[in-house]
């Protein structure tokens, strides 16, 4: 597992009702609803220091842990080539 998703999983093990995570686990089933994937997103802009757009934001698009390790990962990435 490389450190961003490390990183992001640590974020959402935060907020999550299981400390055991794995990066296929829908949030739902981590007893994570909308007000907790804000929380989570506020967190992983604290941790990167990064922030997120609003059009990034699609939550039919943020229901599983990897969908969340790869949204950090393409916002760091374009992050990066800016």
């Amino acid at each position: 597992m490389n450190d961003i998703a490390e990183k992001v999983m640590y974020c959402i093990k935060e907020v999550a009702v299981t400390a055991d995570i794995q990066t296929d686990d829908a949030l739902v089933d981590l007893g994570i609803d909308s007000l907790s994937i804000v929380e989570i997103l506020v967190i992983l802009e604290d941790k990167f220091g990064v922030e997120f757009d609003d059009s990034q934001l699609n939550p039919d698009e943020l229901t599983t842990v990897k969908n969340v390790i790869d949204l950090v990962g393409r916002h760091l990435n374009r992050k990066e080539t800016i």
